[in-house]
């Protein structure tokens, strides 16, 4: 469980690194997707730990649950998991930068590359884990891509991890997609 934590952190900050383009980004509805490929089978302990997130499947949303349920059997089976979510970025967020909001023990920078691309460096402290990751983020005023690579240490143990995202805008009104938790 800690470990898909620490993944879905560095998801959100690679994902929410889109919002960076600042101008040339246009607001409204978004609609990304990760895809996290996982280095090395799982071992014993892991594997007991995805039979423990099965059994507490019935507590989460249906609109996530089939979702999750596909990226733990995935997980199971050492093969790629893939996340898809809807964003809203609001001409507010796109003029005040769009800064990523990160987590308190984490940490981020993000440099330009070129024109409408970034590099980006992140570290994470969690329980006794701690996350690092580098990656690359090309925008456009309609749609992204980029990649970024993580590795995890801690408690005796280390993986890693590659993740892929792409996403596209859709429309100027958000619906009913809220921005993330922090924007206005």
């Amino acid at each position: 469980m800690k470990k898909l934590h620490l993944v879905a952190t560095a998801m959100a900050l690679t994902a929410a690194g889109y919002a960076c383009a600042g101008p040339s980004v246009d607001p409204g509805l978004w609609e990304g997707t990760v895809t996290v490929q996982r280095e090395g089978n799982l071992n014993g302990a892991e594997k007991a730990q995805l039979e423990q997130m099965r059994e507490h499947l019935s507590q989460v949303p249906p609109q996530y649950r089939a979702q999750l349920e596909q990226n733990l059997a995935a997980m199971a089976q050492n093969k790629p998991m893939v996340f898809h979510e809807k964003t809203c970025v609001t001409p507010a967020m796109v003029k005040q930068g769009l800064k990523p909001k990160v987590g308190k023990n984490c940490t981020y920078t993000m440099q330009p590359k070129a024109a409408n691309s970034y590099t980006m460096d992140f570290t994470c402290r969690e329980e006794g884990v701690e996350s690092h990751g580098s990656g690359e983020m090309t925008f456009a005023p309609k749609s992204y891509q980029g990649n970024v690579h993580l590795v995890a240490t801690g408690r005796g143990k280390s993986f890693s991890s590659d993740m892929s995202m792409q996403g596209r805008w859709l429309a100027a009104d958000c619906g009913s997609v809220k921005p993330p938790a922090g924007y206005k």
